[in-house]
């Protein structure tokens, strides 16, 4: 492998690593206030369904929606959560064979997370009609028109092999949407 490739894959590695790392915070209080910038002690409080900021309803809508729009590539996630088998609960590695296999009786334990993480960053970064989103998605390889959201979430969905895991377009545009809302705080915007 080139030094090009080994770069990417150690970018990804990154990348996944900081999922996780997202993930475990996020699972504590409200997504939505999270991304808007509030305060712990306000965003620790509640979850997205008890939510009373402005925005927060829209932002539950748009989950509902999601919900309904996007299909899981077969491999790359939990059909329950979304997320990677690699990461979700519900699976363990098969062993040698390779693979996961779902265990009976265990529960997700970020069910609901990465759909209002998703969902809220992408409204607090205001994204819907963003160029800037547009252009995240097409270097990923999406070939959806702008103004199709529904597109945008039905292609998220798509199976990838991300650091190592199979997981889908979804995780990594929650890393990239993370990094957007960062990089805004720390200019001001």
């Amino acid at each position: 492998w080139g030094q090009e490739e080994r770069q990417r894959q150690a970018t990804e590695i990154e990348e996944v690593e900081q999922f996780r790392e997202i993930l475990r915070e996020w699972s504590v209080g409200c997504t939505w206030c999270r991304a808007i910038g509030e305060e712990p002690g306000v965003y620790r409080g509640h979850g997205i369904q008890e939510c009373m900021e402005d925005d927060a309803a829209n932002v539950r809508r748009t989950v509902e929606r999601v919900r309904g729009v996007v299909r899981w590539a077969p491999y790359s996630c939990c059909f329950d959560c979304g997320l990677p088998q690699e990461i979700c609960s519900r699976y363990e590695p098969r062993g040698p064979a390779g693979g996961f296999q779902r265990i009976a009786g265990r529960r997700c334990q970020y069910m609901g997370l990465l759909m209002a993480m998703v969902v809220s960053l992408w409204g607090a970064g205001e994204y819907e009609g963003s160029q800037q989103w547009y252009t995240y998605l097409r270097e990923q390889g999406a070939a959806i028109e702008a103004q199709d959201t529904d597109g945008w979430f039905r292609w998220l969905g798509r199976k990838v092999q991300w650091g190592g895991i199979e997981s889908n377009e979804m995780c990594r545009a929650v890393v990239w949407l993370y990094r957007q809302g960062r990089n805004r705080k720390r200019r001001g915007a």
